[in-house]
């Protein structure tokens, strides 16, 4: 073995470690979206399960790397949106004895605005724009939920219909000729 063999195994070793603490940094925002959510939604084991769903996909995909692993982060910070709307409109509707349809509403413009988010992180990338949109896409519909829990199943849906409304915009100009 030449010491040559040596040094590159020991950068090979620091590389992949720092790919690792990057991808568990990546993934401890979920904690907190997480939490956040126990305030809204009233599912606890339902909110757990999600968050640990998204923190292992977003561990998993940075560590990878790519097209997949940069789509993470933009789809945590679109998701916070489809986060954070519900959880606050539905607060203040409480508080004024309003409800009916208007927590669905909320948990639409929360996926229309994380369409939003994941769209102009989107149309920065020239190749695979597709499968960024899909895992953007679906990394802020599952941070999303956990805010749209509160208004049920319909919630969850309303938000990823309003989220499947503006992404595929993102695909526009993705083609080349």
């Amino acid at each position: 073995m030449r010491a040559s063999d040596g040094i590159l195994r020991r950068v090979r070793h620091a590389y992949e470690r720092g790919r690792i603490l990057r991808a568990l940094r990546t993934s401890a925002m979920v904690l907190p979206m997480v939490l956040a959510s126990f305030g809204g939604c009233g599912r606890p084991a339902t909110s757990m399960t999600i968050g640990v769903v998204l923190a292992a996909l977003a561990s998993l995909l940075v560590w990878r790397g790519g097209i997949a692993g940069r789509a993470v982060w933009p789809g945590l910070v679109a998701g916070l949106a489809a986060l954070v709307v519900p959880l606050v409109a539905c607060k203040m509707l409480e508080s004024y004895g309003i409800g009916g349809a208007l927590p669905l509403a909320a948990c639409v413009v929360g996926g229309l605005g994380s369409g939003l988010i994941v769209t102009r992180f989107a149309m920065r990338e020239r190749d695979e724009r597709a499968l960024f949109v899909l895992v953007g896409g679906g990394t802020a519909a599952l941070a999303g939920a956990l805010g749209c829990l509160g208004a049920g199943f319909g919630g969850v849906v309303a938000m990823t219909a309003g989220l499947l409304v503006v992404a595929p915009f993102a695909l526009r100009g993705a083609v080349r000729p």
